[in-house]
């Protein structure tokens, strides 16, 4: 997590909290490396379906 954390380059606490101004910058940015994150560690569709399923970081 930790590693995904340093590349979104955000979230240093739990809290997911960004300043108003950076919203639409991480949250695109947040996107981006959720899926790169699902597509590096699935080798199927079912895979993917079940990362997306459990994935920590929601918006809210």
């Amino acid at each position: 997590m930790e590693a995904f954390l340093d590349q979104v380059g955000a979230y240093r606490r739990w809290d997911g909290w960004v300043a108003h101004k950076d919203y639409d910058h991480f949250k695109e940015r947040l996107e981006r490396c959720r899926e790169q994150f699902v597509n590096e560690h699935s080798a199927t569709d079912e895979e993917k379906r079940q990362w997306r399923a459990v994935w920590p970081f929601m918006e809210t």
